[in-house]
């Protein structure tokens, strides 16, 4: 396989909570995460080496009425999720990662941690790492508290910094409905 592409989806905290401050710095949270229905798209390039992250420039948003452009940038979570892996695995190839945004950038709901989600999890299928779930967790909460959950999916109670995750059971005939409003737009 050299290509792949993945739906990176957001995600809304119900509730959060900040616990106290660990000795190391970080925070003790707690929290209640969803999957919501907005997506970014992640496609995933095998390439001899390197890694390169390029955002879909001009893209225009169902509804909205102007267009958001998004340039290279080497430091992107992405890019970091995917020198991780390579790093960890000692994979001995490069991948281009192409970010088709569609989550609002800093409406915090988590875009960023889902796109580096989907990196780790769809460069452990496409370089054939087989790395578990579990250590996908592990390495996911290097990068940042939301991405163990997005790793996961589901609702879920997120704790401690973020890898204590417990899977909640909703009810599908019952389907939560949000309105979400972001002023920065």
């Amino acid at each position: 396989m050299q290509r792949m592409e993945i739906r990176a989806p957001a995600k809304i905290n119900l509730f959060l909570g900040i616990l106290g401050k660990r000795p190391d710095g970080y925070h003790n949270i707690k929290s209640i995460v969803l999957p919501v229905s907005v997506y970014d798209r992640v496609v995933l390039e095998n390439r001899r080496d390197g890694i390169e992250t390029v955002a879909a420039r001009d893209i225009q948003l169902p509804g909205i009425p102007w267009t958001m452009t998004l340039c290279r940038s080497e430091d992107n979570l992405t890019t970091r999720a995917a020198r991780l892996l390579k790093e960890v695995t000692g994979h001995p190839g490069g991948v281009r990662i192409v970010l088709e945004k569609s989550i609002p950038i800093g409406a915090g709901l988590g875009g960023g941690s889902s796109d580096a989600a989907a990196v780790l999890k769809g460069l452990n299928t496409l370089w054939k790492t087989g790395l578990s779930q579990d250590r996908l967790i592990s390495l996911g909460t290097c990068l940042g508290c939301d991405i163990p959950a997005l790793i996961h999916g589901g609702s879920l109670c997120m704790e401690g910094v973020g890898e204590q995750l417990t899977p909640i059971r909703r009810h599908k005939q019952n389907p939560l409905w949000l309105l979400l409003v972001y002023p920065g737009l």
